[in-house]
């Protein structure tokens, strides 16, 4: 293992939200894309390993350095850019937008702006992958930084749902709630009965 591997929290696999966009993903028309909070940086190393052009935005210096680095080591090309959580400068468009843990940073006054935002810069049959922590009132861990219990849902209901989740996992110190969802940007001129049939199943 090299030294850029060394200190990975979560280990080196990409997230379950990565390796679940491969169930609705035609690679030769996904190309662009963006993974906005890069943590240890697995899931970008994993796109970019796959031949995606990534582009890769985090607040953390740090975490952008150690990216590179890994990047570096492993012999793949990938775009880097460190931008404050709030920033307007995200470029785009892309065809995937994936976002693991980052919109717990954004106070939440802001954050279905901010969602807004990586909406637009999607393009259109494009695809969201958004992962965040929420409270859950059995597990008796409230944060102030944790989303609602199907806030993000909520934020895609103009979107075609393809995936959603909701499940625990335990850190060493305790355990955590997390929603998630993959969704489609659609031509609003397009939507179909059977687009909305598949939403209605998945609520």
């Amino acid at each position: 293992m090299d030294k850029s591997q060394n200190t990975l929290t979560w280990g080196a696999a990409p997230t379950t939200t990565c390796m679940k966009l491969w169930e609705f993903v035609e690679p030769e028309d996904f190309k662009d894309v963006l993974v906005w909070g890069v943590g240890d940086g697995r899931n970008v190393i994993f796109l970019a390993g796959q031949g995606y052009n990534v582009t890769a935005i985090d607040p953390s210096t740090e975490a952008i350095e150690k990216l590179e680095t890994w990047a570096k080591e492993s012999g793949l090309k990938i775009n880097t850019r460190v931008e404050s959580v709030d920033s307007d400068d995200l470029g785009g468009p892309y065809d995937i937008v994936i976002s693991v843990g980052l919109i717990n940073l954004i106070p939440p006054g802001d954050r279905e702006k901010t969602l807004q935002k990586i909406q637009s810069i999607t393009n259109t049959n494009g695809l969201n992958a958004i992962s965040a922590f929420v409270d859950k009132p059995f597990l008796n861990t409230k944060n102030e930084s944790h989303m609602k219990s199907g806030e993000l849902l909520g934020s895609y209901h103009s979107w075609r749902i393809h995936w959603l989740t909701q499940s625990l996992f335990k850190s060493e110190e305790e355990i955590f709630c997390v929603d998630r969802v993959i969704a489609e940007k659609v031509d609003k001129n397009k939507i179909t009965a059977d687009s909305i049939k598949q939403n209605l199943q998945l609520i």
